[in-house]
């Protein structure tokens, strides 16, 4: 008796683990996946007409592996409170896509191409295809 409830606790954690790998590891499909599979890249005038108001977001960013809320403003700023603090960064829409600096002073520039999954998700894929956010709009 003793023998099958220890199977079966090992089966369940072992399964456990496996979603766990799953959900945590990274195994969302990549930008080529998502666009064979009939999703569609926002081009320049979508993006600034989806930026074009004050947006509030949540932001799952998969590398730090964490959700931020983040504001996004038709001035070309973005805000998010960490820490208790707002940080503010900067950003333009060129070339269908989305262009950030991390600080106003950086000179550093990421861009990322966003996927519309439905009306208030969208995922952000770096050039070489990784997914890095994913963004759900209130």
């Amino acid at each position: 008796m003793k023998t099958k409830q220890c199977i079966k606790n090992i089966i369940i954690i072992t399964l456990f683990s496996i979603f766990l790998l799953l959900y945590l590891g990274g195994c969302a499909k990549t930008k080529k996946e998502m666009v064979d599979g009939g999703i569609k890249q926002l081009t320049t005038q979508e993006l600034t007409s989806l930026l074009s108001e004050r947006k509030i977001a949540k932001v799952f960013n998969t590398k730090k592996r964490k959700w931020y809320t983040l504001t996004y403003l038709p001035d070309g700023s973005v805000s998010a409170e960490r820490k208790g603090r707002i940080r503010t960064s900067i950003y333009n829409i060129k070339n269908d896509h989305f262009c950030s600096k991390r600080r106003i002073t950086s000179r550093k520039v990421t861009c990322s191409s966003w996927l519309k999954i439905d009306e208030q998700t969208y995922y952000a894929y770096a050039k070489d295809g990784s997914l890095i956010e994913e963004i759900l709009f209130k």
